[in-house]
């Protein structure tokens, strides 16, 4: 199982329009929006969507860490991806 956390401010392609092509290539996971926006009407339009769940910026460490034990089973191992920033 993947979690998929998807910025929804990004520069170049927006999250929605991320999501939507994720959805178009029938991309597997659980696709968390992730947004500094705080206003329940983009939390409910978000879910509209198809987002599984919207995650606040700035997340805290036990939200995040009640997420994944939330959406992946006891026996899946947790694989962490970074993408290095650039300098």
């Amino acid at each position: 199982m993947k979690l998929l956390f998807i910025d929804i401010n990004m520069p170049v392609m927006n999250g929605e329009e991320l999501f939507a092509k994720m959805c178009q290539l029938e991309i597997p996971g659980v696709k968390l929006a992730y947004t500094a926006d705080a206003v329940k009407k983009t939390k409910n339009r978000l879910i509209k969507l198809g987002f599984d769940d919207v995650v606040r910026k700035p997340v805290q460490e036990n939200i995040l860490c009640g997420l994944i034990k939330h959406y992946l089973k006891p026996h899946e191992p947790l694989v962490l991806h970074f993408k290095p920033k650039k300098k």
